[in-house]
């Protein structure tokens, strides 16, 4: 990680830099809608890409702890799988962090 940015509000943006090899990725997203601690949507786009997409991410309580759900709409059909197995890789060391 070379970058982090956030403005957490409705109309705030975010800024992930990640050096990759020579290749620095950019993740950027714009806040959409704020419920904490329910529901985060934002429209997220790359330097590779400026086409938005959207996420959204709702917590709910779930027992002694809570059950986050992610939907990531508008990704590209050759993006799928890469789009899923990023997030899963993302969640999964959120999980591991909070355990």
């Amino acid at each position: 990680m070379e970058r982090v940015e956030v403005d957490p509000r409705i109309g705030g943006r975010f800024l992930v830099a990640e050096r990759r090899g020579e290749e620095l990725a950019e993740h950027h997203g714009e806040y959409v809608a704020l419920d904490r601690p329910r529901r985060i949507a934002f429209d997220f786009w790359t330097s590779f890409s400026e086409q938005r997409t959207r996420v959204t991410i709702t917590i709910e309580a779930d027992g002694e702890g809570s059950l986050l759900s992610l939907r990531h709409d508008g990704v590209w059909a050759d993006y799928e799988e890469r789009t899923q197995k990023g997030w899963a890789m993302i969640l999964g060391n959120l999980a591991r962090a909070l355990t």
